[in-house]
């Protein structure tokens, strides 16, 4: 199944479309998987900096900081969002109180804005979004893109280019397909640690974000284990 029936202007239906993409795909992958017949290549690739410039979590804001924040969101996007329409089925009230507890339990500054971030993601709309501080930003989230690129094709999950010369001695190359990341098929592990901290206003962008732009992306304190499989053997 491909991607050409998702429409640019039909985000009513973002949600229920995603969720066909990634059943769809999940599907196929495990069908795909049990006839693997080429030799699938397992290796540690560190996206991160360097481990020695973390110290301990920090955990600058109070619980009454915290609240006060998801408060202000809430409020100001209740007054100034434009574009409620095009989610009818998004009751905002709900998803503040349901996300209330939530960033009570973060245990540090990073997790609170991460959580910051999966609510306001749920306007799906890619100009609503929240930036976390520069620096726990560079302190805490890495990216591949530096080190490869991929790209959703044919619903497989394909490297498009390597470009760190360590990587391509292991033996990456491009137009391997990922068959899983931290040991999880690759769109279970986007929909649990990508999708959620999305910002699109189109299904299109959305994907293109999670498989092109971040589903590599994440923790600087612990590297990310691909496997792979060679299409061209």
């Amino acid at each position: 199944m491909g991607i050409n029936w998702l429409y640019p202007n039909n985000r009513k239906n973002n949600n229920s479309l995603l969720t066909t993409i990634f059943k769809n795909a999940i599907e196929l992958y495990k069908n795909n998987y049990k006839k693997m017949k080429t030799k699938v290549l397992s290796f540690i690739m560190i996206v991160t900096i360097s481990l020695c410039a973390f110290g301990q979590d920090e955990n600058k804001i109070s619980n009454n900081d915290k609240i006060f924040g998801l408060s202000l969101l809430w409020k100001e996007v209740s007054y100034n969002f434009a574009f409620f329409n095009q989610v009818p089925n998004l009751n905002w009230d709900s998803c503040y109180m349901a996300s209330l507890p939530k960033v009570l339990e973060t245990t540090n500054d990073w997790d609170y804005y991460l959580e910051l971030q999966k609510f306001m993601s749920l306007l799906q709309d890619g100009h609503t979004r929240i930036f976390p501080p520069v620096q726990l930003r560079n302190k805490y989230f890495g990216t591949s893109t530096k080190h490869l690129t991929t790209r959703l094709i044919e619903n497989k999950v394909i490297i498009t280019r390597v470009l760190d010369d360590s990587l391509r001695i292991q033996g990456l190359k491009q137009g391997m397909e990922i068959v899983a990341i931290n040991d999880m098929d690759p769109f279970v592990y986007a929909e649990k640690y990508v999708a959620p901290y999305v910002y699109a206003s189109t299904p299109q962008d959305r994907l293109l974000q999670i498989f092109s732009q971040f589903l590599l992306s994440g923790s600087t304190i612990e590297p990310i284990k691909i496997e792979i499989e060679d299409l061209n053997g």
